[in-house]
């Protein structure tokens, strides 16, 4: 009778909408082992309410955990897990987040694309602390999984992006074209970004025409004065540079100093000698001459 008094009297204060009073009384209901089954669905009902109510967070995780461990077998198992997922993307223990999700089941398309989106979530955190190899990984796994095209746009690019920082340049240039064929990803600011990222790919295996062209595929395609449209300007002029098209690389110079460069220096030096190969002497000494009286200072002016 006890038992069934606290029950009942949860059941009360949660249609009264009185939820912290509900959770006490189902707590009370379900210490109480009377009624095997109405122990379990009381215990049901305090966890729910403990992940409604969710503060702090741990106690409701450990109420959570208490569940699953004391009922395995239990019919609502599925729920407390995704219960217990959303709880870990709260605290961003995305680990046991997917673990939850994965003892939940992906059976349903909402379940696959929380992973998905999770599994996105883990990658970009292991990207930030730089373990890339850890990413890649992570990126791929959520790659698997094609529930939301703007996460699997996303993590095609940080895939590059994570190749690109372990230097293997051919995989991500491949993943950068694949991202740009991504549906959906011509709509992310990403997209202007890896033609600036495929160019310096490019740049750094030497292949300066290649080069060039992502670079002017990045410039041409972003409309603010973004301080990576002034370094693209400057990769251009060296791309041009080493390729022989000198007064283009002393054009692109120009526009890297418009564009407010901060190798502004090293945008007149160069500048002046693209002019002097090409054979405008008079040209060559005016660049110079700005870079005197502009950076005294500096170790190309000593040149």
């Amino acid at each position: 009778m006890r038992q069934n008094t606290y029950y009942h009297l949860g059941d009360c204060y949660l249609k009264t909408d009185q939820k912290r009073l509900a959770r006490t009384a189902f707590k009370a209901a379900a210490e109480i082992d009377a009624v095997p089954a109405v122990t379990e669905d009381a215990a049901y009902n305090y966890a729910k309410l403990a992940y409604e109510l969710a503060d702090p967070f741990q106690d409701a995780i450990t109420t959570l955990n208490n569940f699953l461990k004391d009922y395995p077998q239990s019919p609502h198992q599925t729920k407390i897990n995704s219960f217990l997922a959303n709880l870990y993307i709260t605290t961003k223990d995305y680990d046991r987040a997917l673990a939850a999700i994965q003892r939940a089941g992906l059976n349903t398309p909402e379940m696959r694309g929380a992973y998905q989106r999770i599994c996105f979530y883990r990658a970009t955190e292991l990207f930030n602390s730089r373990q890339y190899q850890a990413a890649i990984a992570k990126y791929q796994e959520a790659l698997s999984y094609s529930e939301n095209n703007r996460i699997s746009a996303l993590s095609q690019y940080w895939l590059a992006e994570s190749f690109y920082r372990m230097l293997e340049y051919d995989k991500a240039l491949k993943a950068f074209e694949k991202f740009r064929k991504s549906s959906g990803a011509a709509n992310l600011p990403e997209f202007g970004f890896s033609y600036y990222n495929s160019g310096y790919a490019h740049y750094k295996k030497l292949d300066f025409k290649n080069a060039a062209v992502d670079f002017r595929q990045f410039v041409g395609g972003i409309s603010t004065n973004d301080v990576a449209v002034a370094d693209a300007y400057l990769r251009l002029g060296d791309s041009y540079l080493l390729t022989s098209g000198y007064l283009v690389a002393a054009d692109f110079y120009k526009k890297a100093l418009q564009n407010g460069t901060a190798e502004a220096d090293y945008a007149y030096y160069q500048r002046a000698i693209c002019l002097g190969l090409a054979g405008n002497r008079t040209q060559k000494i005016d660049e110079l001459e700005k870079l005197l009286r502009n950076f005294p200072n500096s170790n190309r002016a000593e040149e």
